[in-house]
């Protein structure tokens, strides 16, 4: 559908309305997990945006190839296509599309095992996210803190992971969103086990009292 809505319009010498088709078809090949094509165009694009002075454009664009080759396990490609997506997003002043970056600059260290440079992302595009009066801002910055969990918990930094869990859980409180409420419910619990080591009874004789350990639940509810 796209190619021939780009060739109609390149015939026309409709130029942008061309380079939006391109950008559009790289995304569906994208989605179907196609990415060699995928980054073909999205290259193509970029460079004909590039051409026509449209920064807007351009900046999706590279992005795209940060998503494709996140996907496609280039990862420091993807690093780098992220951290310049954020640099021209900034220069656009395109708040929640830094934001969006930063988080996919996160997931790409993350998975690199780049831990610190992963919670750096995830922190700063949480604080970006506040800057948005949304619930998708808000519920992407809760987000932003179950990632940041995740790669303390990762370091065995227990006690960070714990408070971002934590601070999350009451974020997804207020929002549309109980599967991730629950799922973060559960981690919070295993983290708190994890703090708080099972420790042995014993009975009148100093002898252990098996199976009996700390509670982390008191009715029904998260200590």
């Amino acid at each position: 559908m796209f190619q021939k809505a780009r060739q109609d319009f390149l015939d026309h010498h409709w130029l942008l309305d061309a380079a939006h088709c391109l950008k559009n078809t790289a995304w569906t090949h994208y989605q179907e997990g196609e990415y060699g094509p995928a980054d073909e165009e999205a290259q193509e694009a970029l460079q004909e945006y590039r051409l026509l002075g449209y920064p807007r454009g351009a900046a999706t664009c590279v992005q795209y190839l940060g998503n494709i080759q996140l996907h496609a396990n280039r990862l420091p490609e993807a690093v780098a296509s992220f951290l310049q997506a954020v640099n021209e997003w900034q220069q656009l002043g395109a708040t929640y599309s830094v934001a969006k970056c930063l988080c996919l600059l996160g997931d790409a260290y993350s998975k690199q095992e780049l831990n610190n440079d992963a919670c750096a992302a995830f922190e700063e595009s949480r604080r970006f996210y506040q800057r948005i009066n949304s619930g998708l801002a808000r519920l992407n910055a809760a987000r932003c803190l179950v990632a940041l969990g995740d790669n303390y918990h990762t370091q065995a930094r227990r006690n960070e992971a714990c408070v971002a869990w934590e601070e999350a859980c009451q974020k997804f409180q207020g929002l549309d969103a109980d599967d991730e409420l629950d799922e973060c419910l559960w981690k919070l619990e295993v983290i708190r086990s994890e703090l708080q080591p099972e420790e042995d009874v014993v009975d009148s004789e100093g002898d252990p009292v098996p199976g009996i350990g700390i509670d982390t639940e008191k009715d029904g509810q998260l200590l």
